[in-house]
């Protein structure tokens, strides 16, 4: 199984992730009630339409063991 290193392909996704959280914020300040749980499945949400189902990452993020 591979691992990735996350901070590095959040912020290889940082122009998209940063469109997606302002979406998620934008819509979360509308329904101040969501769990966080519901809040992170938004957000998930908002990331998959920002970015490609398969994003490309540099290779020094992704340790295949």
């Amino acid at each position: 199984m591979a691992r990735i290193k996350i901070e590095g392909v959040l912020e290889s996704l940082d122009y998209d992730l940063k469109k997606a959280l302002r979406d998620t914020i934008d819509e979360y300040s509308k329904q101040s009630s969501m769990s966080d749980s519901e809040l992170f499945r938004l957000f998930v949400k908002k990331a998959t339409r920002r970015c490609s189902t398969w994003e490309r990452v540099p290779d020094r993020f992704i340790d295949t063991d």
